[in-house]
């Protein structure tokens, strides 16, 4: 079993997160919550789960430098949110959209507690900036020039 902690911002959120856990068959258990108010680093001191899933607000009042020493972590995310500098700076090794179902959250969960670093999708943000610039822009249409029909 892999243990894992939740610790979000929002008491709503954490507990809905920890009936699905509770109720999946991927081989996930919940260790321990930690929402509004609680002490999230210590908890996961404490507990020492292989995952902890928490969202960025949290990440960066309880765990800016990333997670206690055997743990790793996962950032749950919205649409916007430009989750990637926090998995380049090794804060974090996975990131999930608050939309994800079941089966993604399962992946991701047994990914980076194996040590692989999960990202899901493409991130808005960061796309949007790396397209201001054509010369970053993978997908941009180099402009042609008109050809001469003087001969």
């Amino acid at each position: 079993m892999i243990s894992v902690m939740i610790a979000l911002h929002g008491r709503l959120y954490a507990e809905g997160l920890r009936s699905l856990i509770e109720s999946s068959t991927g081989g996930m258990e919940v260790a321990g919550v930690a929402c509004d108010g609680d002490h999230p680093y210590g908890l996961a001191e404490r507990l020492r789960p292989e995952v902890i899933l928490a969202d960025s607000k949290t990440i960066m009042a309880a765990f800016p430098d990333g997670a206690p020493e055997g743990s790793r972590l996962i950032v749950i995310g919205s649409e916007g949110e430009d989750l990637a500098d926090l998995i380049l700076n090794g804060i974090v090794c996975g990131a999930l959209h608050y939309s994800s179902g079941p089966p993604t959250l399962e992946m991701a969960v047994k990914a980076v507690s194996m040590g692989v670093v999960w990202m899901e999708g493409a991130w808005p943000n960061r796309r949007k900036a790396a397209s201001a610039s054509p010369e970053h822009n993978p997908g941009a249409v180099p402009e042609r020039k008109k050809k001469s029909t003087d001969n």
